[in-house]
């Protein structure tokens, strides 16, 4: 902007086949003048918009550009006649109120300039922070949720092996290593933001391989995961939909099956869990769903919001869940 106001007069002249003797001499009449423009613009940028005008304190702010511009003047009429005494004042600005008068529309531009300046520098920075609040609420609200899933699903595990002490030790005995090797994923990998695909494909691997124990012949399981994926996903996201399907869907009275499937591929990850029915007399009285489906739903909307899709229906004694985690474009 200063090389600009600079370079304007030059133009001009050399523009009119003038020499650089000419533009020199203009350039040193223009040094006052540059005074009161450079001067003027920090002192307002820096100390009097931060100060007073952002802060709301109107009366103050036009006080100081006022005091500050008057000062300025006075002091460039000065450096004027220091330097060129022999030069009529009327070529450097006149008497006071001349100069005074004379700089007041672009040193209004320039006011205007700084007030736009910094107030859209605070606006960018009031953003940035109001984003950096917004990733630790979310950050915090994960980490709620988390600690709230955990708990719940080791609830879940120990119940199931709880019942096979009574009548299968080795069972238990399988169960129990099954669980130390998930809880070893859940205490020191799931505390990331994301792991990958085969990791937690493993962690759920192990959490069926431990529910299914319990009930033998009874269920039928068709598992199929990816045998590789590279892609990155946050940890324990399937695991509810996957515990319902248990709660809700397997018998050790009656033929059940539970289906868990795995497909991912260029535009989306795609989780299917479907499920048969217990009868009405096998229900607890615990709400459908619970703490875990509603963890998932909150957990989604923070971690892929726009981007996921979860369908839930119940057809003909078959309860089926999907959830759909779409790429980024």
């Amino acid at each position: 902007m200063w090389l600009l106001i600079l370079m304007t007069p030059a133009v001009s002249i050399l523009g009119n086949n003038g020499s650089w003797e000419q533009v020199l001499g203009i350039w040193k009449f223009m040094i006052p003048t540059y005074i009161i423009y450079v001067a003027g613009f920090y002192l307002n940028y820096f100390f009097w918009v931060p100060r007073f005008f952002l802060n709301k304190k109107i009366l103050k702010y036009f006080l100081a550009l006022f005091v500050s511009y008057v000062v300025l003047v006075e002091i460039s009429r000065l450096v004027a006649e220091l330097f060129w005494p022999d030069v009529p004042k009327q070529s450097i600005g006149g008497t006071f109120l001349s100069a005074l008068t004379s700089h007041g529309i672009i040193n209004m531009l320039l006011v205007l300039a700084g007030i736009a300046f910094r107030s859209g520098e605070r606006t960018a920075q009031l953003e940035l922070e109001m984003a950096h609040k917004e990733q630790e609420r979310v950050a915090g609200e994960l980490d709620r949720l988390k600690s709230q899933l955990n708990p719940h699903f080791l609830f879940n595990t120990l119940n199931n092996i709880s019942s096979l002490v009574a009548f299968d030790t080795d069972a238990a005995q399988t169960s129990i290593s099954r669980l130390s090797e998930m809880l070893r994923y859940v205490l020191y990998e799931s505390t990331d933001t994301t792991v990958s695909m085969q990791r937690e494909q493993e962690f759920l691997t192990n959490y069926i391989d431990l529910m299914a124990l319990r009930y033998g012949d009874t269920l039928n399981l068709d598992v199929n995961f990816p045998e590789s994926s590279n892609r990155q996903i946050a940890p324990m996201l399937f695991i509810s939909l996957v515990e319902n399907a248990f709660k809700y869907g397997a018998s050790s009275r009656h033929f059940s099956r539970i289906k868990v499937h795995l497909h991912d591929d260029a535009k989306y990850l795609h989780f299917v869990v479907e499920n048969t029915l217990l009868t009405p007399e096998e229900q607890n009285t615990e709400k459908k769903g619970g703490v875990g489906l509603e963890n998932l739903k909150k957990r989604l909307e923070l971690l892929y919001p726009g981007r996921y899709r979860f369908d839930s229906s119940e057809v003909n004694g078959i309860h089926k869940a999907e959830l759909y985690i779409y790429n980024k474009e």
